[in-house]
């Protein structure tokens, strides 16, 4: 699979959050920033390199995932429509 491929089809879902990463995100800020304030002496920082460690992190764990379905795929694997990640890349691919 060619990774300007999957970077496209991964962009566009990635707005609508459809791998959940932005809500994770925002409920460890959430959990960090009430830890802030009730203990105070040792506090929680998130950093920027933090969250972009994250998403690269998960990024490549989706991109190894979809490698994984493809090669099911060709073996006569179905998958459920609620996929529309796998099935918008098997369309692309013509699988």
């Amino acid at each position: 699979m060619d990774k300007q491929l999957f970077n496209k089809v991964y962009a566009k879902y990635s707005k609508k959050d459809y791998f959940g990463n932005k809500a994770i995100i925002k409920s460890k800020i959430a959990y960090a920033k009430q830890y802030n304030q009730n203990i105070g002496k040792e506090q929680i920082v998130i950093r920027i390199s933090d969250i972009k460690a994250f998403l690269k992190n998960e990024k490549e764990k989706a991109y190894n995932f979809m490698l994984k379905r493809i090669e099911e795929r060709k073996q006569g694997k179905h998958f459920p429509l609620r996929e529309k990640f796998s099935h918008e890349i098997f369309k692309i691919l013509a699988i």
